[in-house]
């Protein structure tokens, strides 16, 4: 065993024990003066041959005792007083069980969770650092850790802090065991240390150790995960701690906690193969988290290929909570659209050669509204297309807003201003067309021919008569795409 001395002393008539303090075992005799200096280590051993006591690269004194490897103790004292006493309930197999160096105290010795196993390898194989300063165990005195060596209060999470954002339960370019991970949000500046981890609350798969202030800043994104070495965790680019526990493919889920208190918690039953599971970036919220439609298929490739964004603000879902959109990133109450807000003016299901991506529609619109979740197609029971939720898609009372089915140029007959773009073809002969939401048309026009070549217009003087458009746009087919219609003749 190893002992600290914390000032210059001489350790002649040590009294030494084990078990019960007053039961001295033997006491250090010697003559001469067997000093040992302030800020050292002094080791008792068996033995002081290193042929055949593991290759013990110091030894001070012999230990005239052994020492049990269950329910025992250490004592050292002098002329019947006891200096400083430990006790333990176990004792790892080959390696010592070693204080916390910065712990080096006799009051703080007693506190049998601030020692832990020794991990250096010493002499013949066995772990410990005897003669030497122990390696740190990661622990502070409770409520505490160290910061530039120095001890300081922990500053913990509390509820609110801390958001699951993204998990990969299922990695498709590595293995599970070591590809898997899951990403936090911290919402405040604090200390993870000591920060509790499982799938089901009430059942700690592990806690985050460390010493040293685990100090996080508020904004920051943490990665917890399998493995840290990129070389086999699929290419990580940042991995913060390790994880100590596997996620399910099927749930049941994933918590935080601190002290036995859960501060976020998600629950889900599937897990998209090599891809994550990311929350929608604009509802980063303790609340907003549980619902599962506020969750959507990672979309970025990362590493050696599988899609998330592990310690980066998500990619947006494009969702909103229901009823809202978000107005420069912040949630607002959606403004929608009622019958006579917006009018069909004018569609090109007939472009000069192949249709394809050629086709077009316009809309006038009579009010200030968002056009989220705007749907689109020949049948109002049965929807082509509808426009994303998320970002406020909003459109002012007066204009005229352009549906296409590409927005570029090149291909589209040379529109220039599209203002979104749909996902379904417009039938050259009796076929209709709606806009409308909820299944219910706001406005629907059907025609039995088109015009090849030209658009179909609106007369604005009477908003009843169609014809074929006259004014010549882009690549050379005729109409107004984006602007008030001419009469018809």
């Amino acid at each position: 065993f190893q002992a600290y001395a914390a000032a210059d002393v001489d350790l002649n008539h040590l009294q030494v024990g084990k078990t019960t303090p007053g039961t001295v075992e033997f006491v250090v005799r010697g003559g001469d003066c067997l000093s040992v200096d302030a800020g050292t280590y002094f080791v008792f051993a068996a033995s002081d041959d290193p042929a055949v006591n593991g290759g013990l690269p110091q030894v001070d004194l012999l230990l005239d005792m052994t020492l049990a490897n269950t329910d025992s103790g250490i004592f050292v004292g002098y002329s019947d007083e006891v200096f400083d006493a430990i006790t333990y309930a176990s004792a790892a197999s080959g390696a010592s069980t070693a204080l916390e160096p910065r712990l080096t105290d006799p009051a703080e010795n007693d506190n049998e969770s601030y020692w832990c196993a020794g991990s250096e390898p010493y002499g013949d194989g066995d772990l410990g650092t005897p003669g030497a300063d122990n390696t740190s165990c990661g622990i502070a005195p409770a409520g505490r850790c160290y910061e530039n060596d120095q001890p300081r209060d922990l500053v913990s999470p509390v509820a609110g802090d801390l958001v699951i954002t993204e998990f990969m339960a299922n990695p498709d370019a590595v293995g599970d065991a070591v590809g898997e991970w899951f990403e936090v949000y911290v919402a405040a500046d604090v200390d993870l240390n000591h920060l509790q981890v499982g799938k089901t609350p009430g059942t700690v798969e592990f806690s985050v150790r460390g010493g040293d202030c685990l100090a996080i800043t508020a904004g920051s994104f943490v990665v917890f995960a399998a493995s840290d070495d990129p070389l086999v965790n699929g290419n990580l680019p940042g991995v913060d701690f390790l994880m100590d526990m596997s996620l399910g493919n099927t749930g049941p889920g994933i918590f935080v906690g601190y002290a036995d208190e859960v501060l976020d918690e998600i629950t889900y039953t599937s897990a998209y193969t090599g891809a994550s599971t990311a929350l929608e970036p604009n509802l980063t919220d303790p609340v907003e988290n549980d619902n599962v439609l506020y969750w959507c298929e990672g979309s970025e490739l990362y590493g050696d290929g599988d899609l998330g964004t592990p310690g980066a603000v998500n990619t947006s879902c494009g969702i909103a909570p229901a009823g809202q959109c978000f107005d420069a990133g912040m949630p607002r109450d959606k403004v929608p659209p009622v019958d006579g807000d917006l009018v069909i003016t004018e569609f090109m299901a007939n472009p000069s050669g192949t249709d394809g991506d050629k086709e077009w529609f316009e809309v006038y619109v009579d009010a200030d509204v968002d056009l989220n979740g705007l749907q689109l197609g020949e049948d109002p029971a049965a929807p082509d297309d509808s426009l994303p939720e998320g970002d406020c898609l909003a459109v002012t009372a007066g204009s005229y807003v352009v549906f296409a089915a590409s927005d570029d140029p090149a291909i589209n007959g040379g529109l220039l201003d599209v203002d979104f773009t749909f996902d379904f073809s417009l039938t050259n002969s009796d076929s209709g067309l709606f806009v409308g939401l909820g299944g219910v048309a706001l406005d629907q026009i059907t025609w039995t021919t088109t015009t090849e070549g030209a658009a179909t217009s609106l007369d604005p003087a009477d908003w009843v008569t169609w014809c074929p458009a006259a004014d010549t746009y882009g690549d050379g087919d005729l109409g107004t795409p984006g602007t008030a219609n001419p009469s018809c003749p």
